[in-house]
């Protein structure tokens, strides 16, 4: 498990490519990139703690400013069977009981940037929220491969920015490939005040339970 305060680069200079950040237990991430701090992400696999249904939390978590490029693969162990979700850019509610913000402002959204990159969990596999969060998804492949109608591919909360212009988006079974869900208002530092999801490219696949 990383936890990053200041700069950080991760290439994956092993022959193979099979360089490895696991969470360390349960309710712990690969990666945590705090409020401030800068992630540029150029190879390796995040996973998580190796537990048949995951590690209940978020591999990846971005806080600060995460850039990921293609080379990068954010996967749970069993995908199939996990509901956690792979990556979260921002405030998440889940650190805050009740949907309840509790005074959380810090000085700038987290902003992510995804330029390719795969991307595999079960419920859920990139979520841009629930506060002070705003993301780019320029390329990459996402799969959700747990079916149930409560999860999804994509999501993006209380009109957080998000914006998509490449990239291949699927989930099977009853899963929805794309969600905006609208829990609170706003809440966050983009000048416009929060435009919600934009999508201007892409393949969004719905593969059904067979």
């Amino acid at each position: 498990t990383i936890t990053n305060e200041g700069t950080l680069t991760i290439v994956d200079t092993s022959s193979g490519k099979t360089g490895t950040i696991a969470a360390a237990g349960q309710y712990t991430g690969a990666l945590l990139n705090e409020i401030g701090a800068t992630a540029t992400l150029n190879g390796g696999m995040f996973t998580d703690c190796g537990d048949v249904d995951g590690g209940d939390w978020y591999i990846v978590v971005n806080l600060g400013n995460m850039k990921i490029n293609t080379g990068v693969i954010i996967k749970n162990t069993c995908p199939e069977k996990t509901s956690d979700t792979a990556l979260i850019n921002g405030c998440d509610q889940q650190l805050f009981p009740g949907d309840d913000i509790n005074g959380y402002a810090p000085a700038a959204d987290a902003v992510m940037t995804i330029n390719g990159g795969t991307f595999t969990s079960g419920l859920f596999v990139v979520k841009n929220g629930d506060w002070y969060a705003k993301m780019t998804i320029n390329g990459g492949a996402f799969s959700a491969m747990n079916s149930h109608v409560n999860g999804c591919t994509l999501s993006n909360a209380n009109n957080c920015p998000m914006t998509v212009t490449g990239g291949t988006f699927t989930a099977v079974g009853d899963t929805p490939v794309v969600k905006c869900k609208d829990k609170s208002a706003y809440a966050g530092t983009d000048i416009t005040k929060g435009t919600g999801l934009t999508i201007t490219g892409g393949m969004f696949t719905q593969k059904g339970a067979g």
